[in-house]
């Protein structure tokens, strides 16, 4: 293949502007504010998910309370009517000593279910206080989320501008050169990762390349059209 010395002299410039492009995209893919706002997106969902938890416990712990406190209510008016037959002294003697002895048992349960709701009440007052710092803790993570957001579009937009200058300037100059010539530079840069290499007196200039006494020869001996493609290494060769 044949191209005017100047152009492959291009494929330099085009080269650096695809390591331009490639960096850019690096940096899109690896945004520090893109990570946060990904590390935050994720601990918020965790974090609602606790919340979900949370509140079906005091939601549970409440009803356990309601109950409890509903028993108590029950044995008092129990208790409040046991004692109402008893002062009314219209039973027998039997009678009114098996009253007696039901409201003996009555105090008894009523201090036990009383003591299960009091209980229960603390639970309840455990749950809502946890549930409360998780939902603080919900507030300053959509703040720190908006703050990310807010900066990831930034520095998004910012390296987005440059990506798509690098790119226009790199279509303009690819649709410059001969298309054979830039199909040559694409099929090496996918074939070695290097698409072009400069050399001059025999040696690589900028990169580490070693070549053998046949491939200095082979390129000593071309003409200044000839596009060299590096036998060794899979490169385009641009001489100097």
């Amino acid at each position: 293949m044949k191209a005017a010395p100047e152009d492959q002299a291009k494929l330099l410039d085009l080269q650096d502007l695809d390591k331009t492009i490639a960096g850019l995209k690096h940096e899109l893919a690896t945004l520090p504010a893109a990570q946060k706002l990904k590390e935050i997106t994720t601990i918020a969902a965790e974090l609602q998910n606790e919340i979900v938890l949370a509140t079906s416990k005091k939601n549970d712990l409440a009803r356990a309370q309601k109950n409890a406190e509903a028993e108590v209510d029950k044995v008092q008016e129990r208790a409040k009517m046991q004692r109402q037959r008893l002062d009314s002294g219209q039973s027998s003697p039997k009678e009114m000593e098996r009253i007696q002895e039901e409201l003996t048992q009555l105090a008894t349960r009523q201090g036990v279910l009383e003591d299960a709701a009091l209980e229960a009440m603390d639970a309840v007052d455990q749950a809502a206080e946890q549930l409360e710092a998780l939902k603080t803790r919900q507030a300053q993570l959509s703040e720190e989320k908006t703050s990310a957001a807010g900066l990831a579009t930034h520095e998004t937009e910012e390296i987005q501008a440059k990506l798509d200058a690098a790119q226009n300037e790199r279509d303009t100059l690819a649709e410059s050169l001969p298309p054979e010539l830039v199909d040559e530079y694409e099929a090496c840069r996918r074939s070695s990762g290097i698409g072009v290499a400069e050399v001059h007196a025999g040696r690589s200039i900028g990169i580490q390349l070693m070549f053998s006494v046949a491939e200095i020869s082979r390129i000593e001996a071309a003409a200044p059209d000839e596009v060299i493609v590096s036998e060794d290494h899979e490169v385009i060769l641009v001489r100097r």
